[in-house]
């Protein structure tokens, strides 16, 4: 370089050494791309360029909390199968839900993606249910596999039927007021109290408060590091340097003590209900302290990890689907006036409102399927690996090492798999074939994922979910916060109304975000109690 000086001027050095730059860049630029566009194994399949070339617009799209919209649109335009990004493919048939996360004896089932794996404390050497490699996965399933059963949730029940006695004695002090109600908030203070006392014995005292805890609120916002961790390591790769500089860098310092604060309250409280083996308390940990077998399966470090993931997966997705059940009520008054029906025909005091009365009630059924459908709490995709030999999804070979996942937003709501799809009908859920939505492909829509790893709470959710409707149809008449009045304005009940809008259903709940789980506005309803 120094010989290249003495016979080069020094501007026109600068322009030497950037033009030679262009011209070794350039080639290798236009390789790159040619390579990503043309001779990768995805090249084949449809998506936009920019995708093809980069993973920003799926960053930007997490980011944005819209990761759900922008999927729905993507397979709106390209069809049923989209390039995401570089080496991710999205699906949105209902075929893919068996071929992605189903079990296939004899084949190796479809590990997490990398960069949606993570999110522990670091130095921690062990992994909740959701995260764990398979193997570690398989042994604690089933030693949580009897606490979840059917026949444990029974015992289970009047730890739930206390808390929904809870909430109805406080709405019914609300109704007296004649103001409308955030339910939304209310729901969720009821699924965070039972699933503490479900976890380890203790509520989190938010009914008793009348407001949310701050590790309950805490909980909620866990949902955001994580999805801002898979934006850094889409970007830069799975705990490398740089995705830890992002991380470090670009994830907001708060977000990282949420998930370090529950982690530690969790331990605390589980630690002491662990040192607790006598207590008759039918909570999870009882059934797995009393088991032997189930005890041998696990670590303490490990049911830790689980209690922190049941507390953060148990409360506010189901205060998330209740709420969004009061939305479609309020918006759906024919469907409230027949499932006000139902529920006040079969059950006859509040003595009848138990699980074993109200698990078979037909159109409450169809009703929570159809919200599930609608609005289910995770619109978001969970990715897994096509393992190294490759494999066939939605009939069609995808090569080892491809990140893979069904769209479940775009898998309810576009015309590939439902009949009017963007409508509110919980019709369509009852009877089989036929009729004017027999061509809906049910499958299409699980809301709680689907196969092995599916949500091991499921029952749990179900349970709780239609006790509380029961209970609140039972004793309330539930209506818009704009019904009635007289011919002054109520301001408070405007303001109530015009909030309440956050929970429109147009262009993908347009006011809402998604970060994993969706980010929930407040929803206000006017309370009256039914008069017996």
């Amino acid at each position: 370089m120094a010989l290249l000086a003495d016979i080069v001027s020094g501007d026109d050095l600068y322009v030497v050494v950037v033009r030679l730059g262009f011209f070794l860049a350039g080639p290798l630029l236009l390789t790159f791309i040619a390579q990503r566009l043309y001779f990768h194994p995805l090249s084949k399949y449809p998506g936009p360029w920019l995708n093809a070339l980069s993973p920003i617009p799926e960053v930007l799209a997490i980011v944005a909390g819209r990761q759900h919209a922008y999927h729905r649109k993507l397979h709106e335009r390209y069809g049923p199968v989209v390039r995401a990004s570089p080496n991710e493919l999205i699906f949105c048939g209902a075929d893919a839900w068996d071929d992605i996360y189903g079990n296939k004896p004899g084949k190796p089932d479809m590990e997490k993606a990398p960069i949606q794996a993570g999110g522990l404390p670091q130095g921690i050497p062990a992994r909740a249910l959701t995260l764990a490699p398979w193997e570690d996965h398989v042994r604690q399933r089933k030693a949580f596999a009897y606490p979840f059963s059917n026949t444990a949730l029974l015992q289970q029940e009047p730890l739930v039927q206390k808390h929904v006695a809870k909430l109805i004695a406080e709405l019914q002090k609300l109704a007296e007021g004649d103001r409308p109600v955030n339910i939304a908030a209310w729901l969720t203070y009821t699924t965070f109290d039972m699933i503490g006392e479900l976890c380890f014995a203790e509520p989190f005292g938010c009914l008793d408060q009348g407001q949310s805890t701050e590790w309950a609120q805490c909980v909620v916002n866990i949902a955001n590091a994580g999805m801002y961790e898979q934006a850094t390591r889409r970007i830069a790769g799975v705990g490398t340097r740089l995705q830890k500089f992002l991380a470090k860098w670009c994830i907001p310092k708060e977000f990282a003590r949420w998930r370090q604060d529950h982690f530690a309250k969790s331990k605390e409280k589980t630690m002491r209900r662990i040192a607790d083996t006598d207590r008759d308390h039918k909570d999870f940990l009882y059934f797995v302290l009393k088991n032997n077998e189930a005890k041998s399966l696990l670590s303490e470090l490990e049911i830790v990890m689980n209690t922190a993931l049941f507390i953060g997966a148990g409360s506010d997705t189901t205060a998330l689907m209740l709420t969004s059940w009061a939305n479609m009520m309020l918006r759906n008054p024919s469907s409230y006036q027949k499932l006000v029906a139902e529920v006040r025909g079969s059950l006859r005091s509040v003595q009848d409102i138990t699980w074993q009365n109200v698990k078979d009630l037909e159109y409450l059924g169809a009703v929570s399927n159809e919200v599930f459908r609608i609005c289910a709490p995770v619109p978001t995709n969970l990715c897994r690996v096509v393992p190294p030999e490759g494999a066939a999804i939605d009939g069609k070979f995808v090569p080892g090492g491809t990140t893979v996942s069904v769209s479940p937003w775009a898998a309810t709501h576009l015309d590939i798999n439902w009949v009017d799809p963007l409508s509110f009908r919980p019709e369509r859920w009852l009877g089989e074939g036929g009729g004017k939505y027999g061509r809906d492909k049910k499958h299409a829509s699980q809301p709680f994922s689907y196969g092995p790893r599916g949500c091991i709470g499921k029952n749990l959710s179900q349970i709780e979910q239609r006790l509380i409707i029961c209970h609140l149809l039972y004793h309330f008449d539930m209506s818009n916060p704009t019904v009635g009045g007289g011919k002054e304005k109520d301001w408070e009940m405007e303001i109530a109304a015009d909030k309440n809008k956050l929970w429109d259903l147009e262009d993908d709940m347009r006011h809402m975000k998604a970060w994993l789980v969706w980010q929930k506005p407040d929803l206000w309803v006017k309370l009256k109690e039914v008069e017996r």
